[in-house]
């Protein structure tokens, strides 16, 4: 691995993880309990941190995937992780995650992950008819939403997503302090 490529990822993982420490305080604040996942939960069932809070007797326990503010949300999207880079179930099929937080500039939305596979099946199958038939893109000219793209060198597929075709999905946003 390259030095600058190794810079990157050292980077994206030490702001993942103070946006981590971010989302529990503030889900703190809000009355729930919380712990953070270890990193075998982390890296094969795709959570970070455990959210557990009693309502009305119910005891609510959801596994929640904190995605850190990237240049794509500012610019309207995301990405969609299919499969991961070693081939293995992206965390959008991970049976262990339940909500997806994406960190926003004054919040963060928070998202329940079988509701985003139904948007997401949905909309690459339309993208596949409109292509005629399924295709994984390498590189990065001219990204279409919902298309397969796979990185040179590795064997994830991802998918490039608006948020505003997820607005609708957002049942839950915890402000920053």
């Amino acid at each position: 691995m390259n030095e600058e490529l190794y810079a990157k990822i050292n980077n994206d993982t030490t702001k993942g993880l103070l946006i981590e420490d971010l989302f529990i305080k503030l889900v703190e604040n809000e009355g729930y309990r919380c712990y953070k996942a270890s990193q075998i939960e982390n890296m094969r069932e795709h959570w970070d941190v455990c959210i557990i809070k009693e309502i009305n007797g119910i005891k609510i326990f959801e596994r929640v995937d904190v995605k850190s503010n990237k240049e794509a949300h500012a610019e309207g999207y995301t990405w969609v992780e299919l499969q991961n880079v070693q081939g293995n179930t992206g965390w959008l099929y991970s049976e262990y995650m339940d909500v997806i937080a994406f960190e926003r500039t004054e919040c963060f939305e928070l998202v329940r992950r079988i509701d985003l596979v139904k948007i997401v099946e949905e909309n690459v199958k339309k993208a596949e008819l409109e292509d005629g038939e399924s295709i994984i893109y390498c590189n990065k000219n001219g990204l279409k939403d919902y298309r397969i793209y796979r990185r040179a060198g590795r064997n994830d597929r991802l998918i490039k997503i608006p948020f505003s075709d997820f607005k609708h999905l957002i049942y839950k946003k915890i402000g920053k302090i």
